[in-house]
């Protein structure tokens, strides 16, 4: 973030997570706590399946960026695709899941935020793409494949051939 901001300083990130705290030593010495705000705790107040404040903070946003090391699936980035949100997330297993890169976000790097930085100020500049990839990101986001009775459905036939393979009937 302090490259994005040293390009377009009216920039701001809202950084959620768990021990986000931590962070606020580093903010406070790169002179970007004007930039950035931190939440640790979303409050369990859930509508339509999602922490009401979470939706909020999804609906007041402009991008989504998830700079994880690694991930498998990433719920948070389905969340944010269903709530009609571009992503940019660093080359994971679970970003290239759901992320067609160029399509409904981009795939960055795995840390070289040089990149990540690039990405966002080029989709923070361009309103008409950030809004493009936002509407293919909630399409994708509601496909049928991501239900979760289809997803219970998957589990169920996976533990059915297991089941076969080590001959239990039932």
């Amino acid at each position: 973030m302090a490259i994005v901001i040293g390009h377009d300083p009216e920039i701001k990130c809202t950084i959620i997570g768990n021990d986000v705290h931590q962070l606020f030593d580093l903010i406070t010495t790169m002179n970007l706590q004007s930039n950035i705000k931190l939440f640790d705790k979303i409050d369990s107040s859930i509508e339509k399946g999602m922490p009401i404040k979470l939706q909020n903070l999804y609906k007041n946003s402009d991008i989504y960026i998830s700079s994880s090391l690694s991930e498998s699936f990433s719920l948070t980035i389905l969340e944010a695709m269903a709530m009609g949100l571009p992503v940019i997330a660093t080359d994971t297993v679970g970003s290239r899941g759901l992320i067609d890169d160029k399509i409904n976000g981009f795939i960055v790097p795995v840390d070289n935020p040089e990149i990540m930085a690039e990405k966002i100020l080029f989709l923070t500049n361009d309103y008409s793409l950030q809004k493009r990839l936002g509407e293919r990101a909630r399409s994708k986001a509601k496909m049928k494949q991501y239900s979760w009775n289809d997803i219970a459905l998957k589990h169920l036939s996976v533990y059915k051939q297991l089941m076969l393979i080590n001959g239990i009937f039932i």
